[in-house]
């Protein structure tokens, strides 16, 4: 299906944004990826946006946004995010 290959795209081109491979690092362009990944029904989107969110790593720092990005993403079978979801103090 075509569109899990756009989602897909877009959790791999937010990975390479956060980390800088093969285009310059950007952490804002990266959280706003993995946002749109997470809509798209990618729990690694959701995993990789909840920890942006829990670092304040291109976006501010809420942690109640990252909690329920780590939920979603553990709903969706990421199991990082469930064992995020039991280490975060609120």
């Amino acid at each position: 299906p075509i569109m899990t290959l756009v989602v897909s795209h877009t959790l791999n081109s937010g990975v390479q944004y956060e980390t800088g491979k093969g285009v310059t690092q950007d952490q804002q362009r990266a959280a706003a990826l993995f946002l749109q990944a997470c809509a798209g029904g990618e729990a690694k989107g959701c995993f990789n946006a909840g920890i942006q969110y829990d670092t304040g790593k291109g976006v501010k720092q809420d942690r109640e946004r990252a909690a329920a990005l780590f939920s979603k993403a553990c709903t969706g079978g990421e199991t990082r995010g469930c064992a995020r979801i039991g280490t975060m103090r609120l």
